[in-house]
């Protein structure tokens, strides 16, 4: 499904909102974390929380009504396909929650699979599926395109000034659930199992009691 996604690039039609704004949206945005773990090996990851507030400024600046000229709407833009393909009705895009599940299910699929890959998934997430795929640029982990390495940029850069400097205080970076932290993982045959350093650059810490006993 991820695979065969592509969102066009698309203007915002807002202005960024001021902090207060965003963090009303944090509580929908930690429930919609603890709804939308991602997979990486064998293990379950959740986004951070920052990290959605540093999507939702760049999409719409923390405005519920945003629409792109190329229809996006909402708080994350989510296209009309984006919609259909993640389960959302499109129609509901503009009521915040509804919004924010599925722009963080997007996420999640994402960065299941570029197997927790921070940069590419950011790409994914605004050039399509298809800009996570290998090319000449950055060793294939972001679009070769200039709108969707200023957009990487950016998004990037909210996340590591709210990492630093939590708009919404400690309930920005507090844990959606009990969790652990923890190194890769090293399996009895010595090797790891397939988490990196971007899986807990993204702000993913594993939870102990959700390792995935039967991937599919």
């Amino acid at each position: 499904m991820i695979a065969a996604l592509f969102l066009t690039l698309h203007l915002v039609t807002s202005a960024p909102a001021e902090a207060p704004a965003l963090c009303d949206q944090l509580p929908a945005i930690r429930k919609a974390i603890a709804a939308n773990p991602y997979i990486v090996g064998k293990q379950k990851y959740y986004i951070a929380p920052a990290l959605v507030l540093a999507f939702m400024t760049q999409e719409s600046g923390g405005n519920p009504k945003a629409t792109s000229p190329v229809g996006a709407r909402g708080l994350l833009q989510i296209m009309p396909r984006t919609a259909e393909l993640l389960g959302c009705k499109y129609e509901d895009m503009y009521d915040p929650a509804t919004n924010i599940q599925c722009g963080v299910r997007f996420m999640a699929a994402l960065l299941t699979y570029t197997k927790g890959d921070l940069l590419r998934a950011v790409s994914g997430y605004n050039g399509g599926s298809h800009s996570t795929e290998k090319s000449a640029l950055l060793g294939g982990r972001i679009a070769d395109n200039p709108e969707t390495r200023n957009y990487v940029n950016k998004v990037l850069a909210y996340y590591e000034g709210y990492k630093k400097n939590p708009p919404c205080g400690a309930a920005t970076a507090a844990p959606v659930k009990k969790q652990l932290i923890r190194p890769n993982p090293i399996t009895a045959e010595g090797g790891n199992d397939g988490t990196n350093a971007q899986d807990r650059e993204a702000g993913q810490i594993a939870d102990e009691e959700s390792v995935v006993q039967d991937r599919p």
